[in-house]
């Protein structure tokens, strides 16, 4: 099981951008933490290089997952953190975190709101101790820039398409401002996400001449969107970059077309994307996978945070584990037109149950032993998180989509301890992928 982990994104992480706020208000130890819980359910977990270089909550990310002892988990080989370095986009003879962070900064193109001069130590660590996770990877020549704009046209400002409600009033005014923007700027070649950052004036703190010029090229343009509206369509641009880079790794990777891989995406940019097809698997896929009672009651902040790497292989290398996937991976090749059939819904249920008492075994024993007796019932609602089929989905595709609930439903009473219930205020929600409580913290999405 492979995924490709975006929560350290830097618009969650770093400062407002102007007129656009941050996603979120993440912290290091949520991230931190985040990273090690999805550790336990895949072998490989894929973070981009420039996320650890524009991110400048990194140094205390990385001191939240004990980077500094040698026997962390995340020193340790058995680890899934991979750090996919761009060689394209990032040429480099010795993959060094602290060079492409000056190199990077340096750049006329680059619109980060990185701080490099407090992120310089957290890089100096990364040489140091990461070196060996690092997939040198030709990525960039596999993405072709234009595909960013025949999906927001196809899925994302189309309101047959895109139900959200954040696009949904707004999907006309959307289109009307891409298509304009096509038009004044056809002599560049390609938008990425940097491009139009740059034409909504949101570039660097300290933007250079080229930044501001096309900035005011294309104010006729954007000055007829409304702040919402501006804010809708460069969330949506996110949404869009960070699915089809995931899309290329995979196909960079020379990974099989039907190999599922999940793509961890935060929830914030949810709220400006929904599809009739998800919500079609919701109603008809059925495929529910309830907490272990157990995990919920004795898991806790430190269990997983501090878990030690033979406990981490011990849980990879388990009977449990496997079953588990084997079980997914079954669930992941169906359709969303196709029905489930209740032995298979029976045996993910039981795998995935099976495996989070593992964990509370291998992780926190002792409150095993103390609550054992305890169960708490907690209540499952239909729709809290999605897989969605990863294979084939270069625009838009999904073949496949069921709610995989577990993983967050375990993950929610752990993170119930370190965050704050304003972090989850009304406006971060969506039904799409959220229960209606506030209990349901974390979640896995699949794409």
């Amino acid at each position: 099981m492979k995924a490709y982990f975006l929560h350290w994104d830097e618009e969650l992480i770093n400062p407002n951008r102007i007129w656009l706020p941050r996603l979120a208000q993440y912290d290091a130890s949520y991230l931190a933490f985040l990273l090690q819980f999805y550790s336990l359910f895949f072998d490989e977990i894929y973070v981009p290089a420039n996320f650890m270089t524009d991110n400048n909550e990194i140094l205390k990310i990385l001191h939240a997952l004990d980077i500094e002892n040698p026997n962390s988990a995340i020193c340790s080989t058995a680890h899934p953190l991979k750090i996919i370095w761009d060689t394209v986009r990032f040429p480099s003879e010795g993959f060094a975190f602290k060079e492409l962070l000056w190199t990077s900064h340096k750049k006329k193109s680059d619109v980060s709101y990185r701080n490099p001069h407090h992120i310089e130590e957290a890089m100096e660590l990364c040489d140091l101790i990461l070196s060996n996770k690092v997939v040198p990877l030709a990525v960039e020549p596999k993405y072709e820039r234009e595909d960013s704009v025949k999906y927001l046209k196809k899925n994302v400002f189309n309101e047959n398409q895109n139900k959200s409600e954040e696009v949904q009033d707004r999907g006309k005014e959307l289109l009307q401002c891409l298509k304009d923007i096509e038009r004044l700027g056809s002599d560049i070649p390609g938008y990425g996400r940097n491009i139009y950052y740059k034409i909504f004036g949101l570039s660097r703190p300290d933007p250079i001449p080229s930044h501001l010029a096309l900035a005011k090229r294309f104010r006729s343009v954007t000055e007829k969107l409304t702040t919402d509206e501006k804010i809708a369509f460069i969330r949506s641009v996110d949404y869009v970059s960070n699915i089809l880079k995931a899309v290329v790794t995979k196909k960079a990777m020379g990974s099989p077309e039907e190999e599922e891989w999940a793509i961890l995406i935060p929830n914030e940019l949810l709220r400006f994307v929904r599809y009739p097809s998800q919500d079609q698997a919701v109603g008809d896929a059925n495929c529910v996978v309830k907490a272990s009672e157990l995990a919920t009651r004795v898991l806790d902040v430190r269990s997983v945070q501090g878990m030690k790497p033979k406990e981490l292989d011990e849980l990879h290398t388990s009977d449990e584990y496997m079953k588990f996937k084997d079980a997914l991976t079954v669930v992941l090749a169906f359709k969303p037109e196709e029905d489930l059939p209740d032995k298979l819904v029976a045996k993910l249920q039981g795998t995935f149950d099976r495996y989070t008492k593992k964990i509370c075994w291998v992780l926190c024993p002792e409150h095993v032993a103390a609550d054992f007796a305890l169960r708490i019932a907690l209540k499952v609602c239909r729709a809290p998180g999605f897989i969605y089929g990863f294979a084939g989905w270069v625009l838009g595709e999904a073949p496949g989509a069921f709610v995989l609930q577990g993983a967050q439903l375990v993950a929610k009473s752990i993170a119930a301890e370190m965050i704050e219930d304003k972090w989850f205020g009304r406006d971060l929600w969506h039904p799409q992928t959220w229960a209606s409580t506030t209990d349901e913290r974390v979640r896995l999405v699949s794409s």
